[in-house]
């Protein structure tokens, strides 16, 4: 059966690996089932993605998901890839809200679920209003050897508001991780015209799904004919070096 949706040739964009998704079923607000994740890995196979790292959210009070249960379900995941033959690296990394608790985490120095040779850690934070603990999290995250990404900046309101925050973050080490969804629009004219701006500052550093659902994958077709997608990919060769 062809899994992929679209009936449309592998992609000729420029970028292979991917590190924000969730996939691992039934931990978060991403799929419910294996078989979804499935369909999808062979989707972002067959558009040429040779490697997916995959980001269930960390939220304390939300989805208190554990470092220990998330390899646990990964490796169950992997075992089904195996078994339906599916042609793509498949990594567990983590998608953190910046959070008291995570300070706690890294203070003890708890394993946390980083991505890359450099210890990438996805981090995310509420819409509205910078985390008071920002800088004393981010500070931490760096002296344990960490390097923190700032998952799509183009959707925060006090981003928008100020859009110098971004370059000085980033001039302190941090990077920055667009959506391919904001870049086509999905989240409103607002998070389009951020992203779109960021792109124009060249501030972007990496170029990732977010994808949570199977009915995202159109994202993808779209994608491929939308220009602006295709020069923030020329422009962003980062994800390849995972």
């Amino acid at each position: 059966m062809n899994l992929w949706p679209f009936n449309s040739p592998k992609s000729t964009h420029s970028i292979k690996v991917d590190f924000h998704s969730h996939l691992i079923p039934g931990v978060d607000d991403g799929v419910h089932h294996v078989e979804d994740t499935l369909t999808i890995l062979k989707s972002f196979s067959e558009l040429g993605y040779r490697k997916v790292i995959t980001t269930p959210h960390i939220y304390p009070e939300v989805y208190p998901n554990t470092e220990e249960d998330l390899l646990h379900r990964y490796q169950k995941v992997l075992s089904e890839i195996d078994l339906a033959n599916i042609e793509i690296e498949f990594e567990l990394a983590a998608e953190y809200f910046l959070h008291g608790e995570l300070l706690k985490k890294v203070q003890s120095k708890k394993r946390l679920l980083s991505f890359g040779e450099s210890s990438f850690l996805l981090f995310e934070t509420g819409f509205q209003h910078k985390p008071l603990v920002w800088d004393e999290i981010i500070f931490e995250l760096q002296v344990q050897g960490y390097r923190p990404v700032l998952a799509h900046p183009e959707r925060y309101a006090y981003v928008s508001e100020d859009l110098d925050l971004v370059q000085k973050w980033r001039d302190q080490g941090l990077k920055m991780q667009l959506n391919i969804s904001s870049v086509l629009g999905l989240y409103g004219k607002n998070v389009q015209k951020t992203a779109r701006e960021l792109i124009r500052r060249k501030q972007v550093d990496f170029l990732c799904s977010d994808l949570h659902r199977l009915d995202q994958l159109k994202v993808f077709k779209q994608a491929q004919k939308n220009k602006l997608f295709q020069d923030a990919a020329l422009l962003v060769q980062n994800n390849n070096l995972l």
